[in-house]
């Protein structure tokens, strides 16, 4: 895991679109919208480019054909994960927990060596998970 310290672009317009978001019929509340418009943000991408890419095969490291924006909407939701700045705290003390619970003393680093390495770009390890900071909170996405 490691958390993605280059400089995103801002979410464009967020607030009209927050105000609009019913109109767009992506998801079925705000707070998923929220979250959708974030975790775009974190891969770099927005609504249009959504929209554009949905039938072609590959958005946001994701390969698959969708038949609306929609659906597509909802498989990002379920692949890649927003929490506000409250629930990413919570979300780094449950991983932290394990990741001492499973550490090898005698092995492994202690956790809050792990942290500075999830959080190291210059680090050389291969990870599974990136976070990245967005406007609204943070972005973790996974890959399997």
């Amino acid at each position: 895991m490691y958390i993605k310290q280059n400089q995103i672009k801002p979410i464009e317009v967020k607030d009209f679109l927050i105000r609009n978001w019913e109109k767009y019929d992506l998801v079925d509340s705000k707070e998923d919208f929220i979250a959708l418009l974030n975790i775009l943000q974190a891969c770099d991408e927005n609504l249009e480019s959504l929209h554009e890419s949905v039938r072609e095969g590959t958005f946001c490291d994701i390969d698959g054909r969708w038949d609306s924006d929609r659906e597509f909407a909802k498989v990002l939701l379920e692949h890649d994960s927003f929490y506000t700045e409250e629930e990413f705290i919570e979300y780094i003390m449950y991983r932290w927990n394990e990741w001492e619970e499973d550490r090898d003393p005698d092995l492994d680093a202690p956790g809050s060596e792990h942290i500075r390495q999830m959080t190291d770009d210059e680090e050389e390890m291969h990870w599974d998970t990136q976070i990245t900071k967005t406007d609204d909170g943070y972005v973790v996405r996974r890959w399997y």
